[in-house]
This record gives C-alpha cells, structure tokens and sequence, in this order.
C-alpha cells in the first residue's frame, strides 16, 4: 500500500506556518527600501521606454523592407512586360 498523508501533521504545519508568516510584520524595514523601489521602478521604465524604442525601429525597418520589395516588384513587372509585351 502507497504512504498515505497524515493530516494531523500537515494541519499542524499548517498552524506553524500560519504563525510564523503573522510575525513577518514584525520585521523591521529595510533601510532605504523606498529609494531601492524607486530606482528599481525608474530601471524597469528606461527598460519600457528603450523596448519601444526597439520595437518602433523595428517596425520602421520592416516598413522600409516591404517598401523597397514593392519597389523592385514593380520595376521587375515593368521590365518584363516592356520586353515581353
């Protein structure tokens, strides 16, 4: 037969846990907490801000690509029907 759980340990562990985590409020702050938060935040915008940068130019790019892709379509179905028409 397979171990089978016993419940009375995981409630009790439960129990600690429950109380252990309640003390957590306990804790004293960090010292410069906020100011860490807030050049963490600042970090994560330049990140935002330099992504959209990126995608921006990357979409500018694949306009320019699909721009001259037309481009060459059309001087190629020029050319061809002005040596075959």
């Amino acid at each position: 037969m397979a171990l089978q759980p016993n419940f009375t340990i995981i409630n009790h562990a439960i129990g600690q846990f429950s109380t252990e985590l309640s003390k957590i409020k306990n804790l004293p702050q960090i010292a410069g907490a906020e100011a860490i938060l807030n050049e963490l935040q600042q970090l994560r915008d330049t990140i935002d801000n330099r992504v959209q940068d990126i995608n921006t130019n990357i979409d500018n790019r694949v306009q320019d690509i699909n721009t001259n892709i037309v481009g060459v379509e059309t001087r190629l179905t020029t050319r061809m029907r002005a040596k075959f028409c």
